[in-house]
């Protein structure tokens, strides 16, 4: 073989190992790019997912919150001040308004019914919040109206109720511009204990009766033990197969 034809085929193979050397880092790439959008593809299609999980749990919720609100009248006090004197004047109207219309809201049997009554005595519950605050040497003024206003969650004896929007009699001393207090007035979850409002049994069936079932499981507060023996809760809403606040 003569040298030419020698340089030919070392020519040839050259090429061919260069070639072959292109096609394995071509294969390998393209391998690494299909791994990689198989990746983010199935990444995404996780966040869609987990997005619309998130998505149909809070309409969830939003819907239980709003159904659970048409049930139940709110009282809503607020005091003229984050003063010691001051917050101690607003638990005692609220006692004086309490004891107003306990008699009249456990006759109640539904919230338009409830809502007419307070509004009845509107008058009232003003002329009893006046006489407290004199009697126990302050002059504000007393502001009440019913309003639709937005809540806490609030746990209520072994009932949560999920924060949103709510009817509620409004009681504002003063300025109003100190720490409120607040309960159910319907079904009245305020009057068998106002410290530690202490759910009566008949509050609970009327609520049974007016929500659904798992409206009312919604409300209920699951009791753990902890290890020093005291029952601490946890706050769960459980919507259909979501459960809301514990898998989030």
């Amino acid at each position: 073989m003569n040298k030419t034809k020698l340089y030919k085929l070392i020519f040839i193979i050259a090429i061919y190992s260069a070639a072959f050397t292109l096609l394995l880092i071509s294969i390998k790439n393209y391998t690494s790019y299909l791994s990689t959008y198989k990746s983010n593809k199935t990444t995404q299609h996780t966040k869609v997912l987990s997005s619309t999980k998130h998505i149909e749990k809070a309409n969830c919720i939003n819907k239980i919150q709003k159904n659970i609100a048409k049930n139940v009248l709110r009282l809503h006090v607020i005091a003229n001040s984050d003063s010691d004197n001051d917050q101690n004047l607003k638990l005692k109207v609220r006692d004086s308004i309490l004891h107003e219309l306990q008699t009249g809201l456990n006759t109640a049997t539904s919230p338009a019914q409830a809502k007419q009554y307070v509004a009845s005595k509107f008058q009232n519950i003003k002329n009893t919040a006046n006489y407290t605050i004199h009697q126990n040497g302050y002059s504000y003024s007393v502001k009440v109206f019913i309003q639709n206003r937005y809540f806490p969650v609030k746990t209520y004896g072994d009932l949560t109720f999920p924060a949103g929007y709510y009817d509620a009699l409004c009681v504002e001393i003063g300025k109003a511009a100190g720490h409120n207090w607040w309960c159910v007035l319907f079904p009245s979850l305020c009057f068998e204990n106002a410290t530690t409002a202490t759910v009566p049994d008949e509050s609970k069936a009327k609520l049974k009766n007016s929500l659904t079932r798992e409206e009312y499981d919604s409300l209920e507060k699951p009791q753990h033990t902890k290890n020093d023996g005291k029952n601490t809760a946890d706050v769960k809403i459980r919507c259909g197969i979501y459960d809301v606040f514990t898998n989030n």
